[in-house]
Parts: C-alpha cells; structure tokens; sequence
C-alpha cells in the first residue's frame, strides 16, 4: 500500500526538481506516484505516493534539491479543511504523535511565494493549535516530535495581493543530504578553472545520469574535472577527455585570484584526491573529442556521459586541424562550431553507452529564438529531461538528458538531426550580435 508524503524542495532550479528526484528514485527501483490534485509546479512542495518512508530517506540522502520529507497527513484551502483531512486518517497514524503527554513537539511553519514574519508565523501556528490541539510539552529546541505547517501561495506574476493556494500539514520525516555539499564549493576547491561547474549543479547533473556505486563515467570535456567530483562522490569510476595539454598536466596560467600559476598537483586527479576520491580515478586523455576514430573499440563502455561543452564565452571551442592525429604545442586548431560539438557527442553516446545509459548535457540558448525543434535527435538516444536555467532575459542553458534506448545500428543510427539548426553562427557571436551587457556563464 503507498503512503502519502509531502516533499519541500528548495526555491532554486525548480525545474530539474522532478528529474533529479526520479531519476533517484529510478536507480533505487523504487515507485513513485505524484498526486498531482495537492501539488503545483509554482510551489517548492509536491505530495507524492510511495511504499513507505525508508524509501524517502533512502532518495534524501542522495538529493540536492530537496529540503526535507513529511508524512502527509492533511491539506487544504483554510485550517478546517485540514483538520478534517487529519481526523479522517487511520488512528494509528496519528494518535502516537498526538495523544501522549509525555513527550514533547515543536511546529515549525514555512511558506512559499509570500514573506511571513516572525510574529505572523507565531500566530498562525497558533491558531492551528487551537483547532486541532497536540498534547504535550512544547520544546522548540530539541523536540521528541516535529510537525510542519506549510502555506502555498500563488505566483506573485499572477496576483498583486498575496493569495494562499494551498496549506499543508504533516509529521517531520528527515531533512535531504543537501549541506553536505558545502564542502564540495568552488571557493575550497583544489583545482578550479575558468569554467568549472558549481558544485550544487554537479551534484545534480551526477543524480540525473544516475551515478552509482561500480558505474562508469566520462566526461568528453572534463576541464578541471567537476562533473567527476560530484559523480566519483556518487561511487563511480570516472574518467574525461579534453584538447588543453597544460590544464590537464597541471601547467599555465591559474585561474586562482592571487596565484600566477598552477601548481603541478592541480590536476583532475588532484581534485579527487582533494576529497579521498582518488580511487574512483580512472584516467584522464589529452586528446580531442573530435576525434572518434581514436575509440578503435566495437563494444559499449559507459554507464552515464556528463558534460558541460564549450560555448566560446570564457573558453574557446576549438579542435585539431583535420588531418592531424597527435596533439602538440604547435599544432593547428579550427573552430569546433556548436552543431558540430552537439552531433559528435550524441554519436558518441550512441555508440559506446550501454542500453540504458545516460547522456547529460548543457545546451546554451537564446530565448527568443528557442524551439523545441533545436534539440538534436539520434533514434538510438530518447530525450527523457529538458530543465531551463534562465541566466539572463536573453540568455539560458538547458541540461539535456538523453537515455540510450537500443544497441547503435549503423545504417540508421550514424547521423544526428536537427530539425531547426539555433547556431547557424558560432553561439559567441549570436550573443555579441544581440546582447549588450551579456551575462556570462558559471
């Protein structure tokens, strides 16, 4: 039988809340059903159905975006229509929590889309307890049992007045991992560069393409290796790619405030081992992704292929010349343009993921001239996740996740479509053709 249970995520990327947590969920092969009537997609809460609550904190204790899991026990336009709803449950459910004396509870209240001050919130609190009251002895320090009163109201676009959706409460479950990524910031890190990924969208983009203990991971553009941090964390072996010599060798210049140049420790691997992750170290190749032929290889290798490919804003996007085979100091480099970078990856991911596998990428867009059709197609590969971060009124990103649903078959598989080609010229020259005061990307 499933049991209901609310979900509070954070306010921030509410559109890759439900990827991240599915995709959790999928890796645990644990079902989950949204009862879509008591949730909205403009709220940070969601009431889902499950089989039990270990389930719950099973997912929390690998999510990013979600705060903490509540046992439902009623919902509601005013607090009668609450206190209804709970009075309907089994008594089993709630006069444990409810009916004993001697113990002690605190209720702690939230809201969403509108600011509630501390003396509001007292009150509030207080006139739910009024209407359903909870025996015991009230302990806002260290508690025996939590409760959560939570108002949803609508969107502040929709409305110039607050309006209250919805009211929620329940008994506390378990907050998510989500702090422990605080060790994992940019600011403490070894080894940073001018484009490495935010350790919060690392973590997330590892949850999508379902890292595990055992899996297989590559990064075709690994860089100062991000995307490996969160992945390797997730118990993956990892491995990446990336044209630049002396980034991945530890040498030039650093893109540390304050220090002229790298150290020679400041590797991928030394980024690993930052974090005692170095035994999830595969290799890293200086190589150019371009080059597929280098893969002289028939069988399927990797779990999941993370990436976030260059746009020519803070890095260049480049690749060797044509005709060279070997990668050198003098060598010759040409402009590896958007469509380019976007077909090779998808044939790569085509070719040497396992049925089933994951590719997650960034895709940078511009907003007025954004369809569905830009998104490219491979008919071995299925585009499961379409998450938009808005970086500026212009400009945003979208993470593409793509699962691989068949084995590559080379007559019909070898070539990727776009149905309506968004970098007709180089993404960098779009944004300085029509953007003034561009804000460039994390």
């Amino acid at each position: 039988m499933l049991r209901k249970y609310i979900l509070q995520f954070t306010q921030d990327y509410l559109e890759f809340r439900l990827p991240e947590f599915f995709s959790i969920a999928s890796s645990f092969n644990i079902p989950v059903k949204i009862d879509d009537q008591l949730s909205s997609k403009q709220n940070p809460v969601l009431v889902v159905e499950v089989p039990s609550e270990e389930c719950l904190r099973k997912i929390a204790n690998r999510t990013v975006l979600l705060r903490n899991v509540i046992e439902y026990w009623g919902s509601g336009k005013t607090i009668d229509e609450v206190k209804s709803e709970i009075e309907n449950l089994p008594k089993e459910i709630t006069e444990p929590y409810v009916k004993n004396e001697k113990t002690s509870f605190s209720v702690k209240f939230h809201s969403s889309n509108h600011n509630i001050d501390l003396q509001e919130k007292v009150i509030k609190i207080d006139n739910f307890l009024e209407s359903y009251p909870i025996n015991g002895k009230v302990n806002l320090k260290n508690p025996e049992k939590v409760f959560h009163l939570i108002e949803c109201y609508k969107d502040k676009r929709e409305t110039s007045i607050p309006i209250l959706d919805r009211m929620y409460f329940g008994r506390f479950i378990c907050d998510s991992d989500r702090n422990s990524i605080k060790d994992f910031h940019l600011s403490k890190r070894k080894v940073i560069g001018n484009t490495s990924m935010d350790a919060e969208l690392s973590f997330i983009i590892s949850n999508i393409s379902q890292s595990k203990s055992g899996g297989f991971i590559y990064d075709p553009f690994v860089g100062t290796g991000s995307l490996l941090v969160a992945c390797a964390k997730h118990g993956a072996f990892v491995s990446g790619c990336d044209i630049d010599k002396k980034l991945l060798s530890g040498r030039g210049k650093s893109s540390r405030k304050g220090q002229k140049w790298r150290d020679r420790d400041e590797t991928v691997r030394g980024n690993l081992k930052q974090y005692g992750l170095d035994n999830r170290y595969f290799d890293v190749l200086i190589a150019d992704t371009s080059k597929q032929a280098m893969w002289n290889i028939k069988d399927t290798m990797f779990d999941a292929i993370v990436t976030d490919p260059p746009y020519g804003i803070r890095e260049p996007t480049v690749k060797s010349g044509n005709n060279e085979t070997k990668l050198s100091n003098d060598q010759t480099k040409m402009v590896y343009v958007m469509t380019d970078i976007l077909s090779d990856l998808l044939l790569f991911a085509a070719k040497y993921l396992h049925i089933g596998g994951r590719l997650v990428f960034w895709l940078p867009v511009y907003r007025e001239e954004y369809v569905l059709e830009n998104i490219p197609e491979n008919k071995a590969m299925q585009c499961i996740f379409n998450c938009e971060q808005i970086l500026n009124s212009k400009v945003s990103r979208r993470l593409l996740t793509y699962q691989k649903t068949r084995a590559f078959q080379p007559d019909t598989d070898n070539n990727v479509h776009f149905g309506k080609n968004h970098y007709e010229e180089s993404f960098r020259d779009r944004i300085n053709t029509n953007i003034i005061g561009f804000l460039t990307f994390e």
